[in-house]
């Protein structure tokens, strides 16, 4: 369904709303409309979604290509910082996240200790930290080798996949190369080994494996700044893990890795977007577009 919706035909729509006189703020996907409908002011802007990155700069530049201006971008940063393809001239109106997305931004907020404190017992946290040191730098370091996997497919073409067909199709087993027991990660090879079994069949012809954990361990050994490389599903799928298997959580609505990104999006709060340069890029346009879109408590 979402392959079917083209650039031509978001454009068209947004266009056709007559009705309304605000700004139009063009997301990548349905999750980006639930964080950043609270952070922006409802009366003054709609959120767009463009389903991708790609998606969105068509949609954007058909709108501009044909004297529209209420128009701006919000995407995931992905590896932009780090892989030498940001481009500090670039002049669109379309903004990237602090981090490597969203998810990995509200990650680095005060929303993430909020999170813990509802999933689990003080005594249990306390627990955690005294044996395993901070959990978000946890969290990272065992996100890490497949960040790193998933940019050495992205530089070198490995031919590997990382996501269902179908939305709703089955994703790749963590469980497989992080061991639930130790909450310890189980080696490049095994790494490798689930991510090309998961890749096979889908069209692509796929490296050799001594290829693939080649081009890891090039990837690793660069040293990149972590919180660019890992994404907010790794983590939160490997936050999921930690909190189930580590901290025994039995909260109700911890039930996947998509209840954690939904807890956490809803533990974000506007004072945390108000610390993010992503929010300080979006005052600044406001105050050179002269037009309101961040929400007055965010704003402040």
């Amino acid at each position: 369904m979402q392959n079917s919706i083209t650039p031509v035909r978001i454009a068209n729509a947004i266009q056709q709303d007559s009705a309304f006189n605000g700004t139009n703020i063009l997301v990548e996907g349905e999750n980006d409309i639930k964080l950043y409908r609270k952070l922006t002011c409802k009366e003054l802007s709609k959120i767009k979604v463009t389903f991708g990155k790609k998606k969105m700069r068509e949609v954007y530049a058909l709108l501009r290509a044909r004297g529209f201006g209420n128009v701006l971008g919000i995407r995931d940063a992905d590896f932009l910082r780090i892989n030498g393809k940001l481009d500090i001239t670039f002049s669109d109106d379309i903004f990237i996240t602090d981090k490597h997305d969203s998810e990995g931004m509200i990650i680095e907020s005060e929303a993430f200790t909020n999170f813990l404190l509802e999933i689990a017992k003080e005594e249990k946290l306390a627990n955690f930290f005294q044996k395993n040191g901070c959990l978000r730098s946890f969290i990272y370091n065992l996100s890490k080798p497949l960040a790193c996997l998933r940019m050495a497919n992205k530089e070198y073409d490995l031919g590997l996949s990382f996501k269902p067909v179908k939305p709703e199709g089955n994703t790749i087993k963590f469980k497989k190369f992080i061991c639930e027991k130790t909450l310890s990660y189980l080696g490049h090879d095994v790494l490798v080994n689930t991510v090309v079994e998961y890749s096979k069949n889908r069209g692509s012809e796929i490296s050799t494996r001594t290829e693939i954990l080649s081009k890891l361990e090039e990837i690793i050994n660069l040293n990149l700044p972590i919180d660019e490389l890992v994404n907010g599903h790794d983590l939160s799928e490997i936050l999921f893990i930690v909190c189930k298997k580590g901290l025994k959580s039995s909260h109700s609505d911890l039930k996947n890795a998509s209840s954690v990104e939904t807890m956490l999006r809803l533990a974000y709060s506007k004072d945390d977007f108000s610390k993010t340069q992503l929010f300080k890029s979006l005052q600044s346009w406001e105050k050179s577009s002269d037009i309101n879109i961040l929400s007055p408590m965010a704003r402040g």
